[in-house]
């Protein structure tokens, strides 16, 4: 079995794959010294964007800094821009400067890369973070490159991991690492239940449509009509049914690409996300975490918002954030 392609960078495989407790504990004794203090926080920041992964201390009295994750296809100025502002954002809520590691699985652009040193940890790069970071940390091909001695050093297994292009263990170059062969290992692990988790229940409705048709064709052989329709209702049911979860694994399709997806830039769509803006805000003005279920319920209520679930809303709001960062960041250039 091979592994679907990480090199996006994006994927929800990349980040199942750093959420796994052995790698957590790898980066965190890699970046701290200490082992099984972490667990993985709220990732979600203030502003509506998100990090891939936000580990805390356990210890509410430790003085061990947050630690924030990040694996980018291409690091350049705008994402080292993202980064400045998770840190300080990471400061407000934890009031202690945390440390960032940034994977760039495929290309650094060279407006940053000039500015990369060597640090103390063996195969990553150290980024300036004076005063927004106790330290940034950067993982790259050109960081790992001079460092590949077996036994790999745990971060430089990681990033000769995610900078890899082989599609299974068989064709890595450092196959016979321990490290490497866990990474691939946890990796399939988590794309056999990702597919089981799709395509079991996606059986078991196929078998309930043919035990309809069965039903059906009995029905007509008794010649009984309103029974007939009432199996014919059920299925169309389940057909429903089957239709929405297959949608709930498809990407969205960029608004531009159908007219029926909201238009980004008319006035509907801005009062929608600007709704979503006071809703947060009101929550973190009560302390409380978002709730994403509750904000499209009492949308729809008032005739804002229209979306299929409220993973499809938030999915669209930190687009529109991250859209929004993006073109603050471009315009202060």
């Amino acid at each position: 079995m091979c592994l679907r392609n990480l090199k996006n960078g994006n994927g929800l495989m990349s980040k199942r794959i750093i959420r796994d407790p052995k790698v957590m504990n790898l980066i965190a004794e890699s970046l701290t010294g200490t082992t099984d203090d972490y667990f993985i926080g709220n990732c979600e920041w203030n502003d509506g964007t998100r990090s891939d992964m936000v580990l805390e201390p356990k210890s509410a009295h430790s003085d061990l800094p947050p630690l924030v994750l990040e694996i980018q296809h291409t690091v350049n100025l705008v994402s080292m821009k993202r980064a400045v502002s998770y840190c300080l954002q990471a400061f407000t809520r934890y009031d202690i400067e945390p440390i960032i590691l940034i994977i760039c699985v495929e290309k650094m652009h060279q407006d940053i890369y000039k500015h990369m040193k060597p640090s103390t940890l063996p195969g990553v790069f150290s980024y300036f973070s004076q005063p927004w970071a106790e330290n940034c940390y950067v993982i790259s091909k050109e960081s790992i490159k001079n460092n590949m001695t077996i036994p790999l050093d745990p971060m430089v297994a990681l990033g000769a991991f995610f900078t890899s292009s082989s599609p299974s263990l068989s064709n890595h170059p450092f196959k016979d690492d321990p490290t490497i062969q866990y990474l691939y290992t946890s990796s399939l692990f988590q794309q056999q239940i990702e597919t089981v988790n799709k395509d079991t229940p996606l059986k078991l409705i196929d078998l309930q449509l043919m035990e309809y048709d069965r039903l059906k064709t009995l029905a007509s052989s008794l010649e009984q009509p309103v029974f007939e329709e009432t199996i014919n209702d059920a299925k169309l049911r389940t057909l429903t049914i089957k239709r929405k979860y297959e949608d709930s694994f498809t990407p969205p399709a960029p608004a531009s690409s159908t007219a029926s997806k909201v238009n980004k830039n008319n006035d509907t769509y801005k009062a929608a996300m600007e709704f979503v803006v006071g809703f947060k805000q009101k929550k973190v003005e009560q302390k409380k975490r978002m709730d994403w279920v509750a904000c499209l319920k009492e949308g729809e209520d008032l005739k804002i918002l229209n979306y299929k679930n409220s993973e499809s809303l938030r999915r669209q709001f930190y687009k529109y954030m991250k859209g929004n960062a993006e073109q603050t960041n471009s315009n202060s250039n």
